[in-house]
């Protein structure tokens, strides 16, 4: 009864001349692309409805090749990654010159060719690796993209100095005639008569540095600070410990998040690693997620539980539950047939007893499961007929926002070089407008500009 009841309503729909677009406008939280690829604090997606207006884009990205955009009609920022419609992000893995992206190494390394943030080359001309001294040779952009240095210009050379005052060259530097004598001269902030940059004074006569910004560093190995009161050098800061006790993991720092990530080696997403560790056990094959300790066994002949010891009966028989939305997470509340192997549209009770809250072949009903790790600033009942509107993708029981920091204003700091992004007058509810303060910079420049826009708040 429960078979033919599915292929009755799909008839009813082909018959009815009805088109259905699953999925849901959903943020990653995590990529990466690493990287990870996360949605940008109250990132928005829309679609059109049948009066033309803009709000909400569904597509469903499942068998789509990467990199095809799933944007509403007319933008672009959202591509099929992993079969979900997801942001659009810099080190996604993916070169999306539609989002203004020239390259992709998977890397967080400025000036190595392709720099990361926006994916964009580090030069395309020589005039962008100027680095205004004369003293060491004219710069140039190498076919990788990657500046060249230019040939030092012999010591005793003559330049000027900032200011107009008369300077000649000492080790690619210029500084004044005097420097590098070993005695501090009238114009020099110190002279040590070496060619070591980072001891206090560099070759030029000046200190190694005056501030902490001249110091550099990241979150993950740790910001230096400079010493002004005595060396004038850079001391190492803190780095973060990125170990979260767990030989399943494969723990690892991104600098510009300013987080830890730990990450299971687990190629099918069953939750079991394909490595043999001490805290969970070893998945026996990680290319099919039916296939892990505790699984089910089917009828096919196959250790699905990864136990020799377990039998694997061809006449075993399995309780099949629906599942419409083909999400791999069953509606136990629904009726149950018995099959040896369960048919299309349904599945067997999972070992972890995680259950679908939302199993529908309406828009959203694939994307609404337990583990769904996106946001969306849409309910699903915006796409189907609920008693009470929800935002709880994952199924948790619970609505959860992603952003819910408060923001007085854009100060520099930061991983970024910017500081300060969250709401600015109160946390909106999921799905309501709010005031919203973006802080943008960059580590290698002192700009630090904010924006402020209207955007919705994303849940899950």
């Amino acid at each position: 009864m429960f078979k033919n009841g599915l292929i009755g309503a799909c008839l009813c729909l082909l018959l009815s001349g009805c088109s259905i677009l699953v999925s849901s406008a959903l943020d990653d939280k995590t990529d990466a692309g690493g990287g990870s690829s996360d949605m940008g604090p109250g990132t928005d997606m829309s679609t059109t409805d049948g009066g033309g207006d803009t709000d909400a884009m569904v597509v469903n990205c499942v068998g789509m090749d990467t990199g095809t955009n799933c944007s509403a009609p007319g933008t672009t920022g959202f591509i099929c990654r992993n079969g979900l419609c997801q942001t659009s992000t810099c080190n996604d893995g993916y070169v999306d010159t539609a989002n203004g992206e020239e390259c992709e190494d998977g890397n967080e390394v400025w000036d190595d060719g392709c720099d990361p943030g926006a994916c964009t080359f580090t030069c395309r001309e020589n005039g962008q690796c100027d680095n205004s001294e004369a003293c060491d040779g004219v710069e140039s952009c190498g076919p990788d993209h990657i500046c060249q240095s230019g040939t030092l210009l012999a010591d005793n050379t003559l330049c000027a100095l900032e200011g107009g005052t008369d300077g000649q060259c000492n080790a690619g530097s210029c500084a004044l005639a005097t420097c590098g004598n070993g005695a501090p001269d009238d114009g020099e902030e110190c002279d040590d008569g070496n060619d070591n940059d980072d001891d206090g004074c560099k070759r030029n006569c000046e200190y190694s540095c005056h501030v902490d910004g001249d110091c550099g560093g990241n979150a993950c190995d740790g910001f230096s600070t400079c010493d002004t009161t005595a060396s004038h050098k850079c001391v190492g800061g803190t780095p973060m410990v990125c170990d979260d006790r767990d030989d399943c993991t494969s723990d690892s720092c991104d600098p510009f998040k300013a987080e830890c990530s730990f990450v299971l080696a687990d190629v099918d997403m069953d939750g079991f690693p394909a490595v043999e560790c001490s805290s969970r056990p070893f998945d026996c094959n990680d290319a099919d997620a039916s296939i892990h300790p505790g699984a089910p066994e089917g009828c096919d002949d196959v250790d699905n539980d990864c136990d020799p010891s377990t039998p694997s009966d061809s006449m075993m028989m399995v309780a099949c539950y629906p599942d419409v939305d083909r999400d791999m997470y069953p509606d136990t509340s629904g009726p149950s047939i018995m099959a040896c192997g369960c048919p299309e549209n349904t599945h067997a009770a999972r070992a972890d007893g995680l259950v679908d809250c939302f199993d529908s072949t309406r828009p959203g009903g694939a994307n609404a499961h337990p583990l769904q790790p996106m946001y969306s600033p849409n309910s699903y009942c915006d796409f189907a007929i609920c008693r009470t509107p929800s935002f709880d993708w994952n199924c948790d029981g619970t609505e959860e926002r992603r952003d819910t920091v408060l923001s007085s204003s854009c100060v520099r700091g930061g991983p970024t070089g910017c500081a300060g992004s969250g709401w600015v007058d109160s946390v909106p509810a999921c799905g309501e407008e709010g005031m919203y303060r973006r802080c943008e910079g960059s580590p290698s420049s002192e700009t630090c500009i904010g924006s402020i826009e209207t955007i919705k708040q994303v849940c899950r």
